[in-house]
Formats: C-alpha cells, sequence, structure tokens
C-alpha cells in the first residue's frame, strides 16, 4: 500500500464502519443496491482502505490491507493506462507510480477484465507492481471485510524517542 500507507504503521481502523447483521425479518440493505450486502451503516464504497481475511483459498496467516476499486455490479478493466471502472478511467493520485506494469495477464483473466459479483469486492494495493491482490485471487467477499482504515500512526519505539522528552 505504499506510499498511503508504509510497513510499521500503526492503523487507525473502524471495525464497525461495515458491520452486518443476519437477522431474517429485518433487512438492513439498501433497497436500490440489495446485492451490497446486510449492512447496518454503510457498505464499502470506491476508494476506502480495508482489512480484511483473504479469500480462503488465498494463502496467507494474516489479514491483508488493501483499497476497494470494484463494488457488486462492477466491471474492471485493467490495462497500461490506468484502471478503468464501468468504462471510465479511474483517477487515482494516491499511487506510487501512475502507470504500473500490466503486460503480464492476471492469473484468473488473461484479458484483466473483472466483473465483481454480488457481495464481492475488487481490491488492489496501492504499490501496483508488487501487490499480491484481486488481480491474482479474484474479489474479496463482503462478509471478509472488516474494518474500514481511518487513519495511521508512524512506526516509532519508546528508544527512538529524543531523550529531551524524558528529562534527566
Amino acid at each position: 500500500m505504499s506510499p498511503t500507507l508504509i510497513n510499521g504503521d500503526h492503523l487507525i481502523v473502524n471495525k464497525l464502519a461495515f458491520a452486518q447483521f443476519s437477522i431474517p425479518f429485518l433487512r438492513f440493505t439498501d433497497r436500490n443496491e440489495p446485492s451490497r450486502g446486510n449492512y447496518v451503516f454503510s457498505s464499502p464504497t470506491r476508494g476506502d482502505i480495508v482489512i480484511f481475511a483473504p479469500p480462503d483459498h488465498v494463502p496467507h496467516e494474516y489479514d491483508l490491507v488493501k483499497r476497494v476499486l470494484g463494488i457488486p455490479g462492477d466491471t474492471v478493466a485493467i490495462n497500461q493506462d490506468g484502471v478503468y471502472i464501468n468504462g471510465e478511467k479511474r483517477n487515482e493520485p494516491y499511487l506510487a507510480q501512475p502507470d504500473f506494469n500490466s503486460q503480464y495477464p492476471s492469473s484468473i483473466s488473461p484479458s484483466n477484465v473483472f466483473q465483481v459479483g454480488s457481495g464481492q469486492y475488487f481490491v488492489l494495493g496501492d504499490n501496483r507492481d508488487y501487490s499480491n491482490d484481486s488481480r491474482n485471487w479474484g474479489t474479496v467477499p463482503g462478509v471478509n471485510i472488516t474494518g474500514k482504515v481511518w487513519g495511521t500512526l508512524p512506526k516509532w519505539r519508546v528508544w527512538d524517542m529524543p531523550k529531551e522528552l524524558f528529562g534527566d
């Protein structure tokens, strides 16, 4: 996620932002977009940085942090020129390198065009050349998304702090 997030940053995460409930007689879904899930407050939107458990077929021992680019019903196309969502080029000022290497086709979609299914989200890391993301293992189920990143605190340790702060 570099340069947005750097290894060692401490994340401030809202774990209630995407809370979902499954009560048969109570539905929290948006009537205009029922495919987006049973979210109490809101569902993930394009541009959100989210924490999620990787899909079952992805061998990771810990949660991942990526940016949501595709929401249910979207068509995401990736080429040397950038990311296109439903045919419109996405402006991404947060990228480390605006032109990322897409000369190698995705392992799941050789055409680099992805259809985001109901209740699924397409996520990409900001450091696209080195990111292991939806291009490699597909979309993320909404139920796997556990929080929204609200901010960061830089990496620090007590012994990195100036000695003047502690007095004599």
